[in-house]
């Protein structure tokens, strides 16, 4: 990951479980993935493929807690390899940035956001 280390975000940003698919565009493969942590602004997954930045996926994200599914296309914005010395696997975190998604899917995912924060 790139950066003096300082965190410049834009939105609140949720530690979640939620499972999400993504497909690299132009590609036919979609794979299953948990996100890390969400926000109005994008989702941090863990892959095992060391995808490049500006990387366009297309992404389901599945919101158990409201029964919904959202569907957005997103970009990797940045990534950060890291692996478990108990397995050896190498590993990467990607944040993805949503470059399109439906005003009814941001407000809805405000909602549900700002609804697990104030929890």
């Amino acid at each position: 990951m790139e950066g003096n280390g300082s965190e410049k975000r834009k939105f609140p940003r949720l530690m979640v479980e939620a499972n999400v698919e993504y497909q690299i565009l132009d590609e036919k493969k979609r794979k299953r993935k948990l996100a890390k942590d969400i926000s109005s602004g994008g989702i941090c997954i863990i892959v095992f493929e060391n995808l490049p930045v500006d990387t366009e996926l297309s992404l389901k994200i599945f919101l158990s807690d409201i029964n919904y599914v959202m569907e957005v296309k997103g970009r990797v914005a940045w990534k950060s390899e890291y692996s478990l010395s108990s397995e050896g696997t190498v590993r990467y975190q990607l944040g993805i940035e949503f470059v399109d998604i439906s005003d009814l899917d941001r407000k809805r995912l405000d909602n549900y956001i700002f609804t697990l924060l104030r929890k």
